[in-house]
């Protein structure tokens, strides 16, 4: 639980979190590389404000 709360906060603040098991990375790699180039090439994720009201 711990895990997704600092997640969402790291969102929040504005960092892009992409998660990857270590099978992911071991069996298909490039696939996964292809995920990290994307996720670079859309530019910062957007900040979202502390609270929704």
């Amino acid at each position: 639980m711990r895990d997704r709360e600092r997640q969402n906060l790291l969102c929040v603040h504005g960092w892009r979190i992409l998660r990857f098991s270590a099978g992911m990375i071991y069996q298909q790699l490039p696939e996964q590389l292809e995920h990290v180039a994307l996720a670079l090439a859309t530019g910062p994720a957007p900040i979202l404000p502390d609270r929704v009201d």
